[in-house]
């Protein structure tokens, strides 16, 4: 029976994440565009990292 009990409760929690899911989903929206700064800055750091390595390109002939 104790199992029983988990089972309904881990399915209850389950079915309350979705939802909450779909909520956030609205949020996520609107954060899109703070993601996309993100991304710009992963593009900033790539170039770092383009620039760090022509210059060890540079050194090492």
């Amino acid at each position: 029976m104790p199992e029983d009990d988990y089972f309904f409760t881990e399915g209850v929690s389950g079915m309350a994440k979705k939802k909450k899911k779909k909520k956030k989903k609205k949020k996520k929206k609107k954060k899109k565009k703070k993601k996309k700064k993100k991304k710009k800055k992963k593009k900033k750091k790539k170039n770092s990292i383009v620039l760090f390595y022509s210059k060890f390109k540079f050194q090492a002939p």
